[in-house]
């Protein structure tokens, strides 16, 4: 009986460890919408720059800096939380960490290799709180 209650008492000091482990899940999956607008924008920023550079250079730039202080921010206090992004890019493809999109004839690389990251994927600590959205290689069929 005193085996019996030290086993409950074990689980349930675990069930409450991986519950506090994963409390932020929710907020968490909401900061990555954010991460994914303030990504793509920097994105399109510096496309801009490349195609028109003009005297707003330095506005542009500054904006730019700007951006990338808040993401800096934003990535250091998801890491602290035990979040981090999955790999994909060049990684053979896992349905547990990524989620094909789209298939491309790819000769080039082995077969099921990730070609593209579409959005990135994350884990909370060890858990998938987010796949991977990725394009995938197939062999020619000819």
């Amino acid at each position: 009986m005193q085996a019996e209650f030290e086993n409950i008492r074990k689980r349930i000091e675990k069930e409450k460890q991986d519950y506090i482990k994963f409390a932020n899940e929710g907020i968490i999956l909401e900061l990555l919408n954010i991460l994914d607008d303030l990504e793509r924008v920097v994105e399109l920023a510096e496309e801009k720059r490349k195609v028109e550079p003009s005297n707003q250079e330095h506005g542009l730039s500054a904006f730019l800096k700007g951006v990338e202080m808040i993401l800096a921010h934003l990535y250091e206090m998801l890491k602290e939380y035990g979040v981090r992004p999955i790999e994909a890019e060049g990684k053979i493809f896992d349905p547990r960490y990524h989620e094909a999109l789209m298939q491309v004839e790819n000769n080039n690389v082995a077969e099921h290799t990730v070609l593209e990251e579409l959005q990135k994927g994350y884990m909370l600590n060890d858990k998938v709180i987010r796949t991977s959205k990725v394009k995938v290689s197939k062999k020619d069929t000819v």
